[in-house]
């Protein structure tokens, strides 16, 4: 399916893809194969950033939230519901910045 957005590890072993069906895909990023695939959205994937740590994935999505992934089981840690919709996330110590398409950035803080 189509990937919307990628972002890579900080340790550079796997790569994390946002797709138009939805789910969130894990790759190797040496050998290229699929280590696991994430659902929870109920649109497309947008925006993707993984934690400086490597522990956590947050990714945005059309249908207006921000889901908070564990990178090493793929479960579901959080969903926060952003008006305007997700466009751009990005991590930065413990917050998640968001840019929404209402024309906002919002803070959230992850706390695991």
């Amino acid at each position: 399916d189509m990937v919307l957005a990628g972002a890579v590890s900080p340790d550079g072993k796997w790569i994390v893809s946002g797709n138009a069906d939805w789910t969130l895909k894990l790759w190797d990023a040496e050998t290229g194969r699929e280590l696991r695939s994430l659902e929870g959205h109920t649109d497309a994937v947008w925006a993707l950033a993984v934690s400086p740590d490597g522990k956590w994935i947050v990714s945005g999505g059309l249908d207006k939230t921000l889901k908070v992934w564990n990178a090493e089981t793929g479960a579901l840690a959080d969903s926060i519901r952003v008006d305007g919709g997700p466009r751009g996330v990005a991590w930065h110590g413990s917050s998640i910045w968001v840019g929404c398409a209402n024309t906002t950035i919002c803070r959230y803080e992850h706390q695991p």
